[in-house]
This record gives C-alpha cells, structure tokens and sequence, in this order.
C-alpha cells in the first residue's frame, strides 16, 4: 500500500500547484508548459498517496497523470484524458503527446547541471521552463521558481542553455517543458551519481 503523505495545497494556477505536490512528494511532473496555460487546481487538503493527490489536483483540468519510471528515479507525466476542454481540443495533438520526450529532456536537464558542482541537483528545489527547437537544442530557458541563490540561479541558466537533447521533439514549432528539480530524499543517490554510471 502506498504511503499517505500530508497535502495542504490551495486552488491556485495548476503549475504553481504541480510545483507544490512535488515538493511534498519528491516526485517531479514533467509536462509541455502550454499544457497547463490557463488552468487551475482545486485546493487539496488531508492525507493522500502522491498518484492520488495529483489525481485530485487534476480534477477538472481535463488532464491526467501516468507515472512513469525513468533513469533517474519516478517521475508523472502530464497528458489530456479522453476528455478535453475545447480550447485544448483544437491544438495540434502532437504538441501534447511526445513519447517519451519529457524524459529525454529531464536526462539532457541533469547532463547538462551534472557538469558543475555549482548546478549538480540534490541540494535545492527550482522550477523552470526549456524550449526545445527543431534540431532538438535548448533555444530557451527560464527559471519560474529562484532555486534561492542569486549566483546559482545565473549558473543555472547557462548550463541550461548548452543542453542539446539530439532527437527534435515531435512538434515542427519549438516546445517548452516545464522541469521541477527537488532536494534529495534523506539516504536517497544523488542523481548526478547515477548519471555518471550509466555513463561509464
């Protein structure tokens, strides 16, 4: 049975939201940016597992979470459900459903941060949005959340913008992805070591 966490989570815009959950959690959600444009949660309080929690988050939105298992640890990935807003509806679906991408861009995100003591993820939480071009290369990147570090932060940003994923996403038009990077678990393995052995 899985653990029951304590969420307090009020109805706000969904990525804010999202943003919340994982640092509750420990367990990102990757996701088109555009995915959640416009969209709110419904507030969220009581004790929940985190695949019920984001369930519940999600009421309304028309999207759904699907965990996924990555290199890197457990992940959700955001997509529409069966049902959709009509807004939503009439975007191109390939903007939304990209196979397996949002990984690929979490293992270019934690390539690129790796390299530096300065970036190596594990110590501090941030939120921020890449935008990965036709030629499968970072175009874009921006922090939503300060990672609380004005040095980091700028350090951040530079790596961001040297990561090049090497497969273009499905989309012809560039597309951003929204990144949750959260502290490690008390014993967990750093990511950054994980990275350097599947390298080796």
């Amino acid at each position: 049975m899985a653990s029951l966490l304590e969420f307090d989570i009020p109805a706000q815009p969904l990525e804010a939201a999202l943003f919340q959950h994982g640092e509750i959690s420990l367990l990102p959600t990757l996701y088109p940016s555009e995915l959640t444009a416009g969209l709110r949660s419904v507030a969220l309080r009581g004790r929940y597992s985190p695949e019920d929690a984001l369930r519940r988050l999600l009421d309304g939105t028309g999207l759904v979470a699907q965990k996924m298992a990555t290199a890197h640890g457990d992940v959700f990935r955001l997509r529409h459900g069966a049902s959709v807003p009509p807004l939503a509806a009439a975007l191109p679906p390939a903007r939304h459903e990209l196979d397996g991408y949002p990984a690929r861009v979490q293992a270019g995100v934690l390539q690129a941060l790796c390299r530096y003591p300065s970036t190596a993820p594990g110590s501090y939480r941030a939120l921020f949005e890449v935008q990965v071009d036709a030629a499968g290369q970072v175009a874009q990147a921006a922090l939503v959340e300060s990672t609380g570090e004005r040095g980091r932060d700028a350090a951040l940003l530079a790596a961001l913008r040297r990561i090049q994923v090497g497969v273009p996403p499905a989309a012809a038009a560039p597309v951003s992805y929204t990144v949750t990077l959260l502290p490690m678990a008390a014993g967990g393995s750093s990511p950054c070591r994980r990275q350097a052995r599947e390298a080796s």
